[in-house]
C-alpha cells in the first residue's frame, strides 16, 4: 500500500514536516509530490495529482487545498482510492469561502464512490481556515468522520500530525496490565457487567458504541466526577473480558501518546469493587471542565464513537 500526500497551495516547510511525521510513523511507501508550480486553479491541480495516482495508492492525507481539491476530484471520478484524510480542507461553497470554481456539487456525498471512507480533521485553533469549516463539509458529506484537535494550526504542528498518523495505524494492541478503573455515577455491585450502548455523558449524548476504562485513578475520577446524573460519584475497579485499544479521544485530540492510559472496548467489564479512598478534585476544577466540554458540545463537537 502507498499513501499520497497533498500539500496545501504555497507548500511550505511545516508541509515537508507533515510529511516527515508520516515517514516515520508508518511504513508504508509516502509519495508527496510538489504540486505547487504554476497555476492555482482545479483543473491544473487535478491534472498534477492526476501525474502522482499510482494503482497501489489506496491512501491519500490531503491538507487544505491539496484536500479540498481531491475531494473535488472524487465526486467527478473514481480514483481507486479507499481512504481520503483531509487536514484543515476548506469549505468553499456558499456558506463558507464562496468560490465556485473550488466548491463541491450538489450531491457531494452520493457522488463520491461508495466504498471510499472519508474522515476531516480540522484544528480549534486554525489560523488560516476557520474550525466551522469543518462542520460545513460535514453537513455536506454525512459519511464523513470528524476528528478535531485542539492544537496543531493550520499545519497540524506536532502533537497534531502524531495523531494523525496513529489515526492511519489503526487501534494499537494495548498491553497494560492494569489495574484498571472506571468513574461513573451509577451503583453498581460486584459481579455486575458493564456494557456499550449506554448514553455517552458527552455532547448530543449517542449511544456510545464502547465502554470506557482508564489504569489510573485520577482518570478515573474526573470520569466520576464529569458524568451526568444525580447519584454521587463513583469509582469501581474494573475488569476487562476483551482487547482493550486506545481511547482516541483523549490520544488524539487532548494529549500526546496516552499518559491517562485511557482505553476503551467492545466486551463487557466486569464490577471487582467500589473504590472509595480517592480525592475529588477541587470543584473550580471540574466547573472549569465542564465549560469546556460545553464549549465543544456548542460547537457541535462529537466523541470518536467509531
Amino acid at each position: 500500500m502507498a499513501v499520497l500526500f497533498l500539500h496545501g497551495a504555497g507548500g511550505s516547510v511545516e508541509d515537508q514536516t507533515m510529511v516527515r511525521a508520516l515517514r516515520a510513523g508508518i511504513d508504508d511507501d509516502v509519495l508527496a509530490p510538489d504540486l505547487d508550480e504554476g497555476e492555482t486553479t482545479h483543473e491544473a491541480w487535478s491534472g498534477r495529482i492526476d501525474e502522482h495516482l499510482r494503482p497501489d495508492v489506496d491512501v491519500v492525507v490531503g491538507h487544505s487545498f491539496g484536500g479540498s481539491t481531491i475531494l473535488r476530484m472524487l465526486t467527478e471520478r473514481d480514483l481507486g482510492i479507499r481512504r481520503l484524510i483531509l487536514l484543515a480542507a476548506p469549505n468553499w461553497g456558499p456558506d463558507g469561502w464562496q468560490v465556485p470554481e473550488f466548491a463541491l456539487p450538489d450531491g457531494a456525498d452520493a457522488a463520491l464512490p461508495s466504498g471510499l471512507e472519508v474522515e476531516l480533521h480540522h484544528c480549534l485553533d486554525d489560523e488560516v481556515v476557520p474550525f466551522g469549516h469543518v462542520y460545513q463539509l460535514a453537513a455536506r458529506l454525512p459519511r464523513a468522520l470528524v476528528v478535531y484537535r485542539r492544537q496543531g494550526g493550520h499545519q497540524f504542528v506536532a502533537p497534531a500530525m502524531d495523531a494523525v498518523v496513529r489515526r492511519l495505524l489503526g487501534p494499537r494492541a494495548v498491553d497494560d496490565t492494569g489495574p484498571f478503573f472506571h468513574g461513573t455515577r451509577a451503583p453498581l455491585r460486584t459481579g455486575d457487567l458493564l456494557r456499550p450502548g449506554r448514553d455517552s455523558n458527552y455532547g448530543a449524548r449517542r449511544r456510545a458504541n464502547f465502554i470506557y476504562l482508564t489504569a489510573t485513578l485520577d482518570a478515573a475520577v474526573w470520569g466520576a466526577q464529569l458524568a451526568t446524573g444525580q447519584g454521587p460519584a463513583r469509582v469501581y475497579q474494573v475488569r476487562p473480558t476483551g482487547v482493550l485499544e486506545d481511547d482516541p479521544n483523549l490520544t488524539d485530540q487532548m494529549f500526546a501518546g496516552n499518559p491517562t492510559r485511557s482505553y476503551r472496548t467492545v466486551e463487557p467489564l466486569r464490577v471487582l469493587h467500589e473504590v472509595t479512598d480517592w480525592e475529588p478534585h477541587p470543584p473550580e476544577a471540574v466547573q472549569q471542565m465542564r465549560d469546556g466540554l460545553a464549549d465543544l458540545a456548542a460547537r457541535g463537537i462529537e466523541a470518536i464513537n467509531d
